[in-house]
């Protein structure tokens, strides 16, 4: 039998972490700043960066904006902006900023190479 699949849109709090560090650190931001550029206590944006909540849906596409993230992506794993787009914004970013997107992506490519690993049988 085929090993299941998980569907894309169930990592997406594991995305939306990973948007919310990537804008921190291209930013210097805290949690404090984020929150403060969002309109949201620093309390809810802490929650948020450590899973311990995800964000209601207004919240979310709110956030998602602030933090320049796509929301089809953070949801669905699919990005809706043209790749030239966001090459363009790579392009941009500082040095360390870059560096974020590549660990970031790293750890993308990590997370998707196990989940498509066959699961190993133990026997029996």
């Amino acid at each position: 039998m085929a090993a299941h699949t998980p569907e894309p849109w169930l990592d997406w709090h594991v995305r939306f972490r990973e948007a919310l560090e990537l804008y921190k650190a291209r930013h210097n931001f805290a949690d404090a700043d984020v929150a403060e550029k969002a309109g949201y206590s620093r309390q809810s944006v802490n929650h948020w960066a450590n899973g311990v909540r995800t964000p209601q849906l207004d919240s979310f596409m709110s956030i998602c904006k602030t933090i320049e993230a796509d929301p089809a992506y953070v949801l669905f794993g699919v990005s809706t902006a043209p790749a030239g787009l966001l090459a363009q914004r790579i392009q941009r970013l500082s040095p360390s900023g870059r560096q974020a997107v590549e660990t970031a992506l790293e750890g993308a490519e990590m997370r998707d190479a196990r989940h498509a690993a066959p699961k190993a049988s133990n026997g029996s």
